[in-house]
């Protein structure tokens, strides 16, 4: 059976683009993480990357990120790396996005997964001219995405799919309200 045959049998529909956005810190990796729960016990098969924040006590010095399938990880960016791509103060390690969250998006069209979520669509990850083109064909595919989205790209994506705007307050509601949509 096919992803999308898959997802028809468990009720859900085809080829939803759903992009969560918000201001920095507002929860949008911790709504990712909700949802990839909810929809694995519904039966979703998932696929994808997060970002996590790489903290040094309260102090966050860089982000990481994680294959959700295989739980391989990376330095996505670090302030103390030296690279040659920088954006505020985190020098952003290509190499190691592309081996991890490449490879991750690469696998779940590969094995046909039911949604792919991208933690996060922002400066750091477009960074990757590789990451920019995987980004495209699965915006034009009829793949189900669930992505984070930099604040300042939302007028960038708004036409690709439903967005939502997280804050601290509609954090329930907007968990509730992408749950009926898929």
């Amino acid at each position: 059976m096919d992803h999308s045959n898959h997802l028809l049998a468990l009720g859900y529909s085809l080829s939803m683009k759903v992009f969560i956005t918000g201001r920095p810190g507002c929860g949008k990796t911790t709504l990712i993480l909700k949802l990839l729960e909810y929809f694995r016990e519904k039966g979703v098969r998932v696929g994808g990357f997060v970002t996590r924040e790489i903290r040094e006590g309260r102090k966050r010095i860089g982000f990481e990120v994680e294959d959700i399938q295989g739980g391989t990880r990376g330095v996505l960016a670090h302030m103390n790396l030296r690279t040659s791509v920088k954006v505020s103060k985190y020098f952003v390690n290509v190499e190691e996005f592309e081996r991890v969250g490449i490879r991750a998006i690469q696998k779940s069209l590969e094995e046909e997964k039911d949604l792919i979520v991208i933690d996060e669509i922002g400066k750091m990850e477009l960074a990757s001219s590789k990451f920019s083109k995987l980004l495209e064909d699965v915006l034009s595919s009829e793949v189900n995405l669930l992505a984070t989205l930099h604040l300042a790209l939302v007028g960038k994506f708004n036409q690709s799919g439903k967005v939502f705007y997280l804050n601290r307050k509609n954090f329930e509601k907007i968990f509730e309200e992408i749950c009926k949509l898929f």
